[in-house]
């Protein structure tokens, strides 16, 4: 993974506004008007909604990640939500952060619940592309499926459980293999054949 590079955006600042008490008017002999009491100076409040100095994988507060995931569209500075309901900070410019490929490294398994199936790999295929809407990332998932496994002493071809390298990117039916070691480094070739190998991830 490359070294992390620090995101800075503009800091929402507070304006912070002391009001001055008014003087009353009172009509009559001898009146006196009261003199206006001074408003007590407020001390500075911590503005939580900053982002800067902080790098991708960095923990986020609500009122940090608030703001910056009503701006969907743009990847450079997004929040991602965890399992466990923490958002940290991702950049579509920069790999993803161990927790958050860890999150999506589970959430491909649970999907295939150690009984590969078309419907499991089917499944994946619809949560690599939320991942890639999610992150701005291009995903690669190497992934136990179910496909053609190889022929038989006869010739003829047989299915049973392979592991392929998938995503989005894959408009046509990719090679199976017998280990996963042989699918990750396919998807590495994927990979490195891409005009922006850096805008990739695999995942799995």
């Amino acid at each position: 993974m490359s070294k992390k590079t620090t995101i800075i955006t503009v800091s929402a600042l507070a304006a912070l506004a002391l009001i001055a008490g008014a003087a009353v008017a009172v009509i009559g002999p001898g009146a006196i008007a009261p003199e206006a009491k001074p408003t007590e100076s407020s001390a500075p409040v911590e503005d939580s909604s900053s982002i800067e100095g902080l790098s991708v994988g960095d923990v986020l507060t609500e009122e940090q990640a608030r703001p910056l995931g009503r701006n969907y569209n743009d990847k450079t500075a997004q929040p991602f939500k965890l399992p466990d309901g923490t958002e940290v900070l991702i950049s579509s410019e920069e790999p993803l952060p161990e927790s958050v490929r860890t999150a999506l490294t589970e959430k491909f398994a649970g999907l295939v619940g150690g009984s590969p199936s078309v419907e499991a790999t089917t499944a994946v295929l619809q949560a690599a592309k939320w991942a890639q809407a999610q992150t701005g990332r291009q995903i690669v998932v190497v992934t136990e499926s179910y496909g053609h496994a190889g022929y038989g002493a006869d010739g003829v071809p047989y299915n049973g459980n392979v592991w392929i390298a998938t995503g989005p990117w894959a408009t046509e039916g990719v090679p199976g293999f017998a280990t996963r070691d042989a699918a990750f480094a396919q998807a590495q070739k994927v990979v490195a054949s891409q005009e922006n190998p850096g805008s990739w991830e695999i995942i799995g």
